[in-house]
């Protein structure tokens, strides 16, 4: 069984948040990166922030996505939740939790996830966002890439004292980021289907499928 990366604390509950409802793009894979939430959205971010403070959550640490309705839905979450004023906010760049970093790999994804929509109109797949199928559709490596770009970011933060970690990012791409932080819930992972605002919580020890929006 593969160990739970040393990149954060031992003690550390990371929740992976899928950012809220979106708008659709309208220029294909390529506006993709600038969508912005939905009135639909916004509501649901808002009212992710209150959750997770009726819950009592206090996030140690915040790291978002370059996407910008992942930031959206974490700026507007944030209003309501409290944050460790000892630690940060890191908001990504460029790909950073968003996708593999090289062009071909960023081709390769976007063939993968048009592939999975295609079979799951035609009745084929059971999902459109099933990450197991996505990951089988993965036949140049670039998720396990993503997931060493992951791995470096998170590493780089030094997260050593951040107990409660709150990760704002996207649907299978979620699950992506939580298999890199903890590889031993791999096949939990893959049956895990993240709808909007919903989250995976995980731990060296545990791995939980949370549904926040209704």
């Amino acid at each position: 069984m593969a160990k739970a990366t040393q990149l954060l604390h031992p003690d550390a509950v990371v929740y992976v948040f899928r950012h809220g409802h979106a708008a659709k793009s309208e220029n294909g894979d390529a506006g993709d990166f600038g969508r912005a939430l939905s009135d639909k959205g916004i509501k649901q971010a808002k009212q992710l922030g209150r959750t997770i403070a009726a819950a009592g959550i206090v996030f140690d640490q915040v790291i978002c996505s370059a996407a910008g309705r992942a930031q959206e839905t974490a700026s507007l979450a944030a209003k309501h939740f409290k944050l460790n004023p000892d630690h940060g906010w890191f908001v990504g760049e460029n790909w950073e939790l968003y996708s593999p970093k090289s062009q071909a790999d960023n081709a390769a994804l976007w063939a993968a996830t048009n592939e999975l929509e295609r079979l799951f109109n035609d009745g084929l797949a059971a999902s459109a966002m099933s990450y197991s199928t996505f990951k089988k559709l993965d036949k140049t490596g670039f998720m396990d890439r993503f997931m060493k770009q992951t791995r470096r970011l998170v590493g780089a933060m030094q997260l050593s004292e951040a107990k409660n970690v709150a990760i704002f990012n996207h649907a299978v791409m979620g699950n992506a980021v939580a298999e890199a932080l903890f590889p031993q819930h791999a096949a939990v992972l893959g049956k895990i289907e993240l709808a909007p605002c919903d989250c995976i919580r995980a731990t060296a020890t545990t791995c939980q499928h949370i549904p926040l929006m209704t």
